[in-house]
């Protein structure tokens, strides 16, 4: 299997992982397998050098359910998932929604 960073390389990479995971019955098992998917093939500033010394990096990786109406993603910054819910209310606006990306890194203390 391919293992660089090209974009073939990565895309072959990601084929290969959506056809052979295991994967829970239920949506968040999904939305959780999606994301270990484009784990797989993320880029981390410094692994990928540009042309003009930049870094190639994923700067954030969503998905849709679209019988839900559900927007998950998250960003390089915040690597918790955050969801953003099409309500009833939505629907009927006139003109779109718009929420500021949560790229703060969410971290969980136990001990706090």
């Amino acid at each position: 299997m391919p293992g660089n960073a090209s974009p073939a390389s990565r895309f072959v990479c990601v084929a290969f992982h959506k056809l052979n995971l295991v994967c829970g019955e239920d949506k968040i098992s999904s939305v959780v397998q999606f994301f270990h998917i484009l784990n797989a093939v993320g880029m981390a500033a410094g692994s990928t050098v540009t042309s003009d010394g930049g870094y190639d990096v994923m700067v954030y990786s969503c998905c849709i359910n679209a019988d839900r109406g559900i927007y998950y993603y998250k960003t390089y910054i915040n690597n918790q998932i955050t969801a953003i819910q099409m309500t009833e209310q939505e629907k009927s606006k006139k003109g779109l929604s718009v929420y500021s990306l949560a790229e703060e890194q969410q971290i969980k203390y136990e001990n706090r």
